[in-house]
């Protein structure tokens, strides 16, 4: 692959990886790197990547993994949830806020690693069934019912911890 053909097929994809990396990280600062190291990565594995149906999909996964990594070498720090000035919250209701996403980011992480990756695209990702589709081979409908047992599970778990 050529620098035009790489800058063909990934730039256009860039924003939609530095919303999603937002959405990942919580941070702006840690999404610009992490689309960065996504970008270079790309770049790397340009000439194994070939043909693929969507590059943004291919892009976002390749992300996605990226920052799983990280996170697996780093020790879990308190995740910060991002103070909304103009509500009416108290600290306490921002700290239990806080909480919750931080359960829901545990919980995931410890389903099954296709759940997780399908859920990932769909809910983190907002990728469409069909790009999940393109992506991992799997037809819509086993996405679907992936992804509806994955929330399902999560439902559970999440109503045990709530308890």
């Amino acid at each position: 692959m050529t620098v035009d053909e790489f800058k063909r097929t990934f730039l256009p994809c860039s924003r939609r990886l530095y919303w999603a990396a937002c959405r990942l990280t919580g941070s702006s600062h840690d999404a610009d790197d992490l689309v960065q190291e996504t970008m270079l990565r790309l770049w790397v594995k340009r000439d194994e990547i070939g043909k693929m149906q969507s590059a943004e999909a291919y892009g976002i996964v390749t992300m996605r993994r990226i920052y799983f990594d990280r996170q697996r070498l780093r020790r879990p720090d308190i995740v910060e949830s991002p103070v909304d000035i103009a509500s009416t919250a108290t600290p306490l209701t921002d700290y239990e806020r806080g909480e919750r996403a931080e359960m829901v980011r545990e919980q995931i992480a410890r389903l099954p690693e296709r759940q997780r990756e399908l859920i990932t695209l769909r809910d983190i990702c907002d990728l469409s069934y069909d790009e999940i589709s393109a992506q991992t081979g799997m037809t819509v409908t086993n996405i679907r019912t992936a992804i509806s047992r994955a929330r399902k599970t999560l439902k559970e778990k999440l109503s045990e911890k709530l308890k």
